[in-house]
């Protein structure tokens, strides 16, 4: 069985403190019947820790150790190639995940990460259109056609 998510490494202090009372308990390199099930109440260990511990008995030096890191999987792509690739990419075709993922031959689940990864980051421009002289004095019209001058006020008061 894998490892639960999120589960803390067993420390090599609880590792030898388990080794010790498992040894204590044993008769003639044996485990008694409900040994472990005493060792996993008591440490609060799965049943598949204690034995595992169990077998590095003989080997001090393993059960000191601290767990080995799990090594990262090596990627096809560095980010470096992976920026060069979206650089090359005309700004068309790089509109949307899809777009990109056709036009440079990199996976959307490789672009998606490297986002995550913030080695390549969104950017949206959205030019606003210059008003023409004709459009700006209909605009100032029909603001000027909703606002109320009564004679004697001096406040402006809207529709």
């Amino acid at each position: 069985m894998t490892r639960t998510l999120g589960a803390t490494d067993i420390t090599p202090k609880i590792r030898v403190a388990v080794a010790v009372f498992l040894t204590t308990l044993s008769k003639e390199g044996r485990l008694r019947y409900g040994t472990v099930a005493r060792a996993k109440q008591l440490f609060r260990l799965s049943r598949s820790s204690i034995q595992g511990i169990w077998a590095l008995r003989d080997g001090p030096e393993a059960l000191v150790q601290p767990r080995k890191p799990y090594s990262q999987r090596a990627t096809r792509l560095s980010p470096d190639e992976v920026a060069a690739r979206v650089a090359a990419v005309p700004l068309c075709q790089r509109q949307t995940l899809r777009a990109l993922e056709a036009a440079s031959g990199i996976p959307k689940s490789t672009l998606q990460r490297h986002l995550k990864n913030k080695v390549l980051r969104r950017f949206i421009c959205r030019v606003k259109p210059t008003l023409s002289d004709a459009h700006k004095l209909q605009r100032l019209t029909w603001a000027l056609a909703h606002v109320e001058r009564p004679i004697g006020k001096i406040f402006v008061i809207f529709r």
